[in-house]
């Protein structure tokens, strides 16, 4: 079973759908405009599950504290 992630901070991500789009060139910045306006973002509130995180992604943003594990204890509200 994958992990799922909460996220501390909103968080705002290229959808699945998009992703293959955005890294084949090389990152947004890198992409035209009109290519750019057809890119789908998710967007997720703090404290919200982010089950669609790019796999990529998930490093950097643990370790920078925007996203957490949610582990056994964190699945109901408090």
């Amino acid at each position: 079973m994958a992990e799922r992630y909460r996220a501390v901070v909103g968080l705002s991500y290229p959808a699945p759908g998009s992703l293959k789009a955005v890294l084949a060139a090389g990152g947004l910045s890198k992409m035209s405009e009109t290519a750019r306006a057809k890119v789908i973002f998710k967007r997720v509130k703090a404290g919200a599950y982010a089950d669609s995180i790019p796999e990529k992604s998930i490093k950097w943003l643990l370790k920078g504290g925007m996203i957490k594990v949610a582990g056994a204890t964190a699945k109901g509200k408090r």
